[in-house]
């Protein structure tokens, strides 16, 4: 119960920081899901994306933008059961973003960041051991929009985490999967 009631202030806290230092685009946001696996551990995560820094020209034809990610992920394990088999994770990832034209109209879109998680447990059914419940994660991504005007991108992703080796014990995961992140303006 505990730990519920500390998620939730977390992604209350990250939600107002995230607004409050994004005064000019307070009325827009990417809501972002994502699946995937990775050393026999699945998850499912939805997050938020505030725009820090936008439209940055990179080249000639590519834009750069700055965002700070937010994201509550349910892992588990769903070939080995059991005791502790699942945990919660949150993260804090400020993230790049390039995005650039391609011959058919598309939009080809490549993002990366490197942040922080804090995990609800520091096992995961007693076969993957973290140390920490604190964690270091990267993420790289490259996906497409079907136009300039579309709300949508659809991605593939690869993600570790892990504890960066300060805790004894760091298994870490690498989770291989999808994304789809969708722009709300309002």
């Amino acid at each position: 119960m505990l730990f519920r009631s500390r998620m939730t202030a977390g992604a209350a806290l990250a939600l107002a920081a995230g607004c409050a230092t994004v005064p000019g685009h307070a009325h827009a946001l990417d809501a972002t899901f994502s699946a995937g696996e990775g050393d026999r551990v699945r998850m499912l995560s939805a997050g938020v994306a505030f725009p820090l820094v936008e439209r940055i020209p990179c080249t000639r034809f590519c834009e750069a933008s700055f965002v700070l990610v937010t994201h509550v992920a349910r892992w588990w394990l769903p070939y080995d059961g059991g005791y502790g088999s699942s945990l919660w994770d949150g993260s804090l990832v400020p993230s790049v973003r390039v995005a650039a034209p391609a011959a058919n109209g598309s939009i080809v879109r490549v993002e990366a960041g490197i942040g922080g998680h804090y995990l609800s447990r520091r096992d995961l059914g007693r076969q993957r051991f973290f140390g920490s419940n604190w964690q270091f994660g990267e993420f790289f991504q490259a996906g497409f929009s079907l136009s300039a005007q579309s709300s949508d991108a659809w991605f593939l992703r690869i993600e570790h985490v892990s504890n960066g080796g300060f805790a004894s014990r760091n298994s870490g995961v690498t989770f291989f999967g999808i994304t789809y992140r969708r722009h709300l303006a309002w």
